[in-house]
């Protein structure tokens, strides 16, 4: 996550392409909610390498959509609806998905991230209720 945060910072004010965005996000976000998932689930008593394997790509994908939607109401919301600044990224000149690829396109992203957490929920054996009520959450938060 560290590293992730210092790649955030040295790539301020530079253009960058996408794939390392998503790699800035990855070790940021991505690997937060990553250890937060699979860390609790190598513990259980339920350990299945097969089940492990889904829920390592879902905590990643999970904090993709995270970080696509915090990019989304950045550069669409208000300030009093977000808590904090709106458009601070763009002031900042910070790389974003709506910065690279654009807002249609990002939201696109974000639908296909969310589909695509759904299936691997699907692969998850047990009681998945909480964890996709979450995912909705997460999916249309708008703050």
């Amino acid at each position: 996550m560290v590293y992730g945060q210092s790649l955030d910072m040295e790539c301020s004010n530079k253009e960058i392409d996408i794939k390392l965005l998503e790699k800035i996000q990855r070790k940021k976000t991505g690997e937060l909610i990553h250890a937060a998932c699979t860390m609790s689930y190598s513990i259980s008593n339920f350990f299945e390498p097969s089940v492990q394997e889904n829920i390592s790509k879902l905590a990643y994908l999970l904090g993709q959509l995270y970080q696509i939607i915090d990019d989304i109401l950045d550069s669409t919301s208000t300030s009093e609806n977000l808590g904090k600044t709106s458009g601070k990224d763009q002031k900042d000149n910070k790389a974003t998905y709506v910065s690279i690829l654009g807002i249609v396109k990002s939201k696109k992203i974000k639908e296909d991230f969310y589909f695509e957490i759904k299936e691997l929920v699907k692969k998850i054996p047990g009681n998945t209720q909480i964890l996709n009520h979450l995912i909705d959450k997460i999916y249309a938060r708008d703050y």
